[in-house]
């Protein structure tokens, strides 16, 4: 990311809480659908990913993590690729969520990992916390399964 001004990334297992030990699936999707929750539909969806191994990680919060990257700085747009754990990660966010102006993260219309977030309890819990959804891009569909999309939501 340091070639991006103005952008930072965070490497750390985002949840709603600090301090947690949790157990971390990595896939054979090069990492690409690794997550803090176990495959759900996902394995429909996609399936010759699997997870390969699993290891325990320490949780923190974006609340955590932002303050550590400075207090006073300030983020326009929040990015999130966090396989099923979005709205644990928001949650998490605190205070620090009414300095989003966007929110840009992936979703999907049924539960791909053993309980994730869909995109309808994503939107219901970000519309309670000042954002509405601008933008929706579909990505894959499997008839009788369901989608997965990029959403973007813009603070009201």
């Amino acid at each position: 990311m340091s070639q991006y001004r103005r952008q930072s990334a965070i490497n750390a297992v985002l949840l709603d809480k600090d301090g947690e030990i949790i157990d971390f699936h990595l896939t054979n999707y090069d990492g690409g659908s690794s997550s803090v929750l176990p495959l759900a539909g996902h394995t429909q969806m996609y399936p010759g990913i699997e997870v390969q191994n699993v290891v325990r990680l320490l949780s923190s919060t974006l609340e955590s993590q932002l303050a550590r990257l400075d207090r006073q700085r300030k983020f326009d747009a929040l990015v999130l690729d966090v396989q099923g754990a979005e709205l644990s990660v928001l949650r998490g966010a605190g205070s620090r969520l009414d300095q989003f102006r966007w929110v840009f993260t992936e979703c999907a219309d049924f539960e791909i990992y053993e309980g994730g977030c869909t995109d309808e309890t994503l939107s219901l819990w970000l519309n309670q916390n000042g954002f509405r959804e601008t933008k929706r891009f579909p990505k894959d569909h499997k008839p009788g399964l369901g989608s997965t999309f990029d959403v973007l939501f813009e603070r009201i």
